[in-house]
């Protein structure tokens, strides 16, 4: 038979060690202007030590509508924050980890300070999923929401439609106390104008290339950040052809390397550590993926 002072003490105080109250490091969410489609993700809790990369679906329901600015606001500790749609929607509020999500498609990747009339296509009904990436190396738990906003347009301004593509790998390991290197090659289908190009690593990222060319033993330089910073995690160096866009004729094959010093004890992989091309397609809506897996 319980006790009455084991019961008391379970209902007033608890019994056992005082819960620890998570830090509180939600972006705060801005006022509502007309000017953007604003999506806010649900609350979460990250614990001490833990590496989630987890998702909140949501859906554009207002009418047809185009985006040029990119406003990701993402709190402490956050690694990366991206919208992206799905091909195979979990339903408006859905929460789910996405560290293997196979079926994303880009969206929107931040890059401000397009030319007049240049715009990306937001249908009605589009489901958008924001994509969180959060570490917390503290001793706190996390509570985190971010936020992201799109610059609206009118259709009826736009000149040239412009896309994102991303190519990324996610089956590489880099041993404890080692450097290591992959390279991977994706093949663009149809033809495209190019007006953007950056890279995507973490902090124990040395370097990164990208090379073109009409085959796979043909190639040239598109792209390269000899010296990788750790500061580039979250604000790559990108290259801009908005003034002369680049050519990209069916069957061009582009291919990615990256490199990495490893100085923990730990084997580092997708998504703690990473290795992605990203950049932005002109004359097109539809955005392109390709995965290595």
């Amino acid at each position: 038979m319980r006790s009455l002072l084991s019961a008391s003490c379970l209902v007033l105080f608890a019994c056992g060690p005082a819960a620890v109250m998570p830090r509180d490091v939600r972006v705060e969410v801005p006022a509502i202007d007309p000017g953007f489609v604003q999506f806010v993700t649900t609350e979460q809790t990250i614990q001490p030590g833990e590496d989630k990369m987890f998702c909140s679906e949501l859906e554009y329901e207002d009418a047809d509508t185009a985006f040029t600015e990119v406003d990701s606001r993402q709190g402490k500790f956050g690694h990366h924050l991206i919208l992206v749609s799905t091909t195979k929607p979990r339903g408006k509020g859905s929460v789910y980890d996405c560290t293997e999500m196979t079926d994303f498609l880009p969206l929107a990747i931040p890059a401000n300070g397009w030319p007049a009339g240049y715009a990306s296509s937001l249908p009605k009904g589009t489901p958008v999923v924001v994509q969180m990436h959060y570490v917390n190396t503290g001793t706190q738990p996390l509570l985190v929401r971010d936020v992201i906003r799109l610059k609206k347009m009118e259709v009826a301004q736009v000149t040239t439609w412009v896309s994102p593509f991303a190519l990324n790998h996610e089956t590489f390991t880099v041993p404890p106390h080692a450097n290591a290197s992959v390279t991977f090659d994706c093949t663009i289908q149809s033809p495209q104008k190019l007006l953007l190009v950056g890279g995507h690593m973490h902090e124990w990222g040395t370097n990164f290339k990208v090379e073109w060319g009409p085959d796979a033993t043909h190639l040239t330089k598109l792209y390269e950040v000899p010296t990788w910073k750790a500061d580039y995690r979250d604000s790559p160096p990108t290259d801009l052809y908005f003034t002369s866009q680049k050519d990209v004729p069916a069957g061009t094959v582009m291919r990615t390397t990256c490199g990495w010093l490893n100085d923990t004890d730990k084997t580092l992989a997708y998504p703690h550590e990473m290795c992605a091309t990203f950049g932005l397609f002109a004359g097109t809506k539809t955005p392109m993926v390709c995965r290595k897996q």
